[in-house]
């Protein structure tokens, strides 16, 4: 198997939040945490800046 690493570009953007999105939600969900949406949205957006 061949593994390119590289940085993310622009066109990836979308598909990084989807990532993050879904990640942080089964995090939630495996908590049993996943009714507290006002936290869960906060820490979307908190990641969403960190990491882009």
């Amino acid at each position: 198997m061949e593994v390119h690493i590289r940085l993310p570009k622009i066109q990836d953007k979308a598909n990084i939040h989807k990532f993050f999105r879904a990640v942080i939600i089964d995090t939630f969900q495996k908590d049993g945490i996943l009714h507290k949406r006002k936290d869960l949205e906060a820490e979307i957006v908190q990641r969403k800046s960190t990491y882009l």
